[in-house]
């Protein structure tokens, strides 16, 4: 992903280096095609970009009078943060201003002193091979809750391949002595700062028994092996799994804030919470492949997920400024059609996994650590402060019209598109895609016509797509925008008024039934798109780009402040099914993290904080760089820069 930092009044563009893509600056062009676009013709930069009014720093202390903040107060507090760290035409979100390339994060973490179980590669000799649906799952049954094939059983070889196919190193890239991986869940800056956890019960491998008892565990992506931190007790095992179906387990996902603040300052906190959305959604994928069902478990409170992965547990974490921080916990049922669970995670449940033994001491990822004291408020403000219950599973296929759109990729290999995930750095500003490509693209990012990975998210709809149309064989370049739930098309025509160039809300010509698509305004806006993402040429040489628009303020006051990662993390969904659908019609996308965010609001005609665009997106015809040799999956594991000994 794209999530260049510029310094005021610059630009960022990326170039591939002898070890990973780097920042430079150009100046900045001239904003007349935004102004009149606007039909501001004056070109003042506070007419054309009305900058919305953030709420004051005093928010981030006021308190209660037991020191706690009220609800209203940090939903005040967590939209400061947000308007913070806003890119504008006249200012950039606070940033490092250079970076220190010594001082890189390790990508890897890894636990000096746990035992470390390495799993099977996936492939010939493998012992689950022939029977896996995840090597005979075909891409469009990825999609549906409905399989062809039998649900694969819990063991390692297939808890291996939930990995593989989700959370790996994907490949390697290298220039002259140099080589850096890349995986199959995209990272801001390919930074990662996404780890996974896997709670397992007692598994075997034929006669042989991998994991005499329950166990925590972290998932390492540079050996594709587990890091095993605690056995549980057998207590604790069923007290953990008392209502799921079968041999259920479970994956939790965590983030190391420091990696992608060391590139990319106070924003870096929203780039954490994408790529946990594209995480979620590639697990959710993955266990599809193999037959599985997958759930988030919404009703554990922060604290308490934190304690269950011990990773409040400061003296296996020396290093303070990269400490994790929870985010959510997945329940996997190797069922394709589990029944509905009410489930919940108690605080003695907790309490008997947190008193285990454990085992590991967490890597040091840098020798310094610059502070950004926005990050840890928000984060601690977002925290979810109240356990309660979850409903887990139950949701089914939907069977519409849209199934048509879906010919051209029956034949492909899930498996093969999910490793063959990249990045596009360039687009080549001529390929163009056909409007049923288009459409069945859209298709899937809308949970009312795409069960998986939708029916593992808890929440309703909150994003919805700003499209600029520019190379669409039979549709007219433009504005355009996707109602992802058509019961807010109400909401989002009282809100998205451009008073300049009033918007249509036609629909797409030959948009079938469900794809709820209209067109705002017929134009060429290649030029304004690169605009509204820090001028990056990226966003108007491919076939179409895009803006994620949340409904923001409205859900925060209703539902809390934690809800503020949830919204980045359904953008983060969309845009892990907007990569493998660009790979599955022979394009390829990128995601965008710096826009502009008010220049882009103001497209739209948002003026207020009920609607916010959190993640911006990219597909088209890709330019490769042949300077980079790939090597494949884990052929040059020994030669990363990252040995465990540099830090």
């Amino acid at each position: 992903m794209l999530s260049c930092l510029p310094r005021s009044a610059f630009r960022c563009s990326i170039s591939s280096s002898a070890s990973m893509i780097r920042v430079h600056y150009k100046r900045l062009a001239p904003w007349a095609l935004m102004a009149s676009w606007l039909a501001l013709a004056r070109g003042d930069v506070d007419t054309l970009v009305p900058l919305q009014t953030p709420p004051t720093r005093a928010a981030h202390s006021d308190a209660t009078s037991d020191g706690r903040q009220s609800a209203e107060q940090a939903v005040e507090a967590v939209r400061a943060y947000h308007h913070e760290s806003k890119h504008n035409f006249n200012a950039y979100a606070p940033g490092p201003g250079g970076l220190d390339w010594k001082n890189q994060p390790n990508p890897f973490r890894t636990f000096d002193g746990a035992r470390t179980v390495q799993l099977e590669l996936p492939g010939p000799g493998a012992s689950y091979e022939d029977r896996a649906g995840s090597t005979h799952c075909t891409y469009n049954d990825m999609f549906r809750t409905a399989k062809p094939f039998e649900s694969a059983p819990v063991n390692p070889s297939t808890i291996s391949q939930l990995l593989y196919y989700s959370m790996s190193i994907s490949a390697w890239k290298q220039f002259g002595t140099s080589a850096w991986s890349l995986r199959v869940n995209p990272s801001s800056g390919n930074l990662h700062p996404t780890e996974a956890y896997v709670i397992l019960p007692q598994l075997q491998d034929g006669h042989k028994s991998v994991f005499r008892s329950p166990v925590l565990a972290h998932y390492t992506s540079k050996t594709h092996a587990l890091e095993v931190r605690s056995e549980l007790s057998t207590g604790a095992w069923e007290a953990l799994s008392t209502g799921l179906h079968g041999r259920s387990f479970f994956v939790a996902l965590t983030s190391i804030h420091w990696r992608e603040s060391w590139k990319y300052g106070l924003r870096a906190f929203r780039y954490c919470q994408h790529d946990v959305g594209h995480a979620l959604a590639a697990i959710r994928l993955a266990a599809s492949m193999l037959g599985w069902s997958a759930s988030v478990v919404e009703g554990p409170s922060t604290a308490q997920l934190a304690s269950l992965l011990g990773i409040n547990r400061s003296a296996e974490f020396p290093v303070p400024e990269e400490l994790e921080e929870p985010e959510l916990l997945i329940a996997i049922v190797p069922s394709a059609t589990p029944p509905s669970v009410h489930y919940q995670l108690t605080a003695a449940t907790v309490d008997m996994v947190q008193h285990g033994v454990w085992n590991g001491r967490a890597n040091r990822l840098s020798a310094r650590h610059p502070i950004w004291e926005g990050i840890d408020t928000v984060a601690s403000l977002t925290r979810k402060l109240v356990a309660g219950a979850s409903d887990l599973f139950g949701l089914r296929d939907h069977h519409t019209a849209l199934e048509s759109l879906f010919a051209d990729s029956r034949e492909l290999l899930a498996a093969q598109i999910v490793r063959q995930r990249r990045s596009a750095v360039d687009m080549d500003g001529r390929t163009a895609i056909t409007r049923t490509q288009f459409y069945a693209m859209l298709s899937r990012t809308v949970p009312s016509q795409s069960a998986v990975p939708w029916d593992a998210w808890p929440y309703p709809v909150m994003v919805h797509l700003g499209i600029f149309v520019h190379r669409i064989q039979g549709l007219d370049p433009g504005l355009y925008v996707l109602v992802r739930d058509i019961s807010s098309m109400d909401d989002l025509k009282s809100h998205l008024l451009n008073h300049s160039v009033p918007f249509s809300w036609q629909p797409a010509p030959g948009a079938p039934d469900g794809l709820h698509l209209y067109v705002l305004h017929k134009q060429d806006l290649r030029q304004v798109s690169q605009a509204a993402s820090c001028n990056q040429e990226i966003a108007s040489a491919g076939a179409f780009s895009l803006g994620m628009l949340s409904h923001f303020l409205p859900t925060l006051q209703r539902d809390g402040p934690h809800m503020y990662r949830r919204l980045f993390w359904e953008t983060g969904m969309i845009g892990q099914v907007l990569y493998l659908e660009a790979e599955a019609h022979g394009v390829r996308a990128t995601g965008i993290g710096c826009f502009f965010d008010d220049p882009f609001h103001s497209i739209l005609g948002v003026d207020n904080d009920v609607y916010q665009s959190l993640y911006h997106f990219t597909i088209g015809g890709p330019v490769e760089d042949t300077r980079l040799q790939t090597l494949t999956t884990y052929e040059a594991r020994e030669t990363n820069r990252f040995d465990d000994d540099e830090q």
